[in-house]
């Protein structure tokens, strides 16, 4: 019907107004005929004498053009952005995320980098979202030394990286950490925190718990987060002697696991755990303790 409607308003000289294309537009692109709604958009640009486009409408128009299924042949995403730009539209952060995620997933890895470098020239900090979804695709195409400078980035802006390991791919993280080392660049405990969760996600626990040891070795008195998931892995497995040694090697360096390693270690051994034996009980801390019992049955176990 927005053909004839246009047509027959043209016919008698009636001049539809911006409000009116605005509805039009929104129309089309909920109906997924994105590629109406940017004739609709040319329509007004070129009828209404200072015509100003809403914030609103490019929003719609951009993310509607951002989405996969309603990919236009002729219409190039970074190409329309910046004629949006042009239309006096400015950007905010969920439209450029759009547009990242859209290059991300057409494996335009450097169009994405161009995109988070063009918001921080617009004075929009990245989230770590975009962060992410930008460094996930640079080292798809194995450009570590990019990779490596927006890691670096991310973390001078005070952001959490997600990276690689939440989203299954710890073998390109192995390579990013490796790249790393190569270059000087030693992992910090974020750095750390990330691939051993990763790891542990996968199953592969003699590889985190390489990595504990490798903290353990390299920090003065790391944080007891950091060793509970795997601890509690090695519990669930049966591999009690493992996490003895390992607390043995926690006890040197002062650090205390979570209850809930506590808890796993006396489900997975019964009552064959000889304290007496060890330094072990030194590392009990009642105040992480939730239950006054459970530190009653720890300190009674097998005496």
């Amino acid at each position: 019907m927005v053909p004839k409607i246009l047509l027959q308003s043209q016919l008698m000289k009636i001049r539809i107004e911006q409000s009116s294309f605005r509805v039009l537009i929104g129309c089309l692109c909920r109906m997924n005929r994105v590629g109406f709604a940017i004739e609709i958009l040319n329509c007004m640009i070129n009828d209404i004498d200072g015509f100003v486009v809403d914030a609103k409408t490019c929003s719609l128009l951009l993310s509607s053009v951002c989405e996969p299924k309603n990919y236009l042949p002729g219409v190039e995403v970074l190409g329309f952005l910046q004629e949006l730009k042009r239309l006096g539209f400015c950007p905010g952060m969920a439209d450029y995320t759009n547009v990242i995620r859209y290059l991300v997933k057409m494996e335009k890895g450097l169009d994405a980098l161009s995109v988070l470098d063009q918001m921080k020239s617009d004075g929009i900090k990245p989230d770590v979202v975009c962060y992410t979804m930008v460094l996930s695709r640079v080292i798809a195409e194995e450009d570590y030394a990019k990779a490596e400078k927006l890691f670096d980035e991310l973390l001078v802006l005070g952001l959490v990286p997600d990276a690689l390991c939440k989203v299954g791919e710890v073998s390109r993280s192995r390579e990013l950490v490796k790249e790393m080392r190569l270059k000087g660049i030693a992992p910090n405990l974020q750095t750390y925190n990330i691939m051993i969760g990763g790891l542990v996600s996968k199953g592969e626990i003699a590889e985190a718990c390489s990595l504990l040891k490798e903290v353990l070795d390299n920090r003065s008195r790391p944080p007891s987060f950091m060793f509970d998931e795997t601890l509690c892995e090695l519990c669930y497995k049966g591999k009690v002697s493992e996490v003895l040694e390992m607390l043995k090697e926690m006890a040197d360096k002062n650090v205390s696991p979570g209850a809930r390693v506590w808890e796993a270690l006396l489900l997975s051994s019964g009552s064959k755990l000889d304290f007496m034996d060890t330094s072990l009980i030194d590392l009990v801390d009642p105040v992480s303790c939730q239950n006054d019992i459970f530190i009653a049955i720890l300190l009674n176990c097998n005496v």
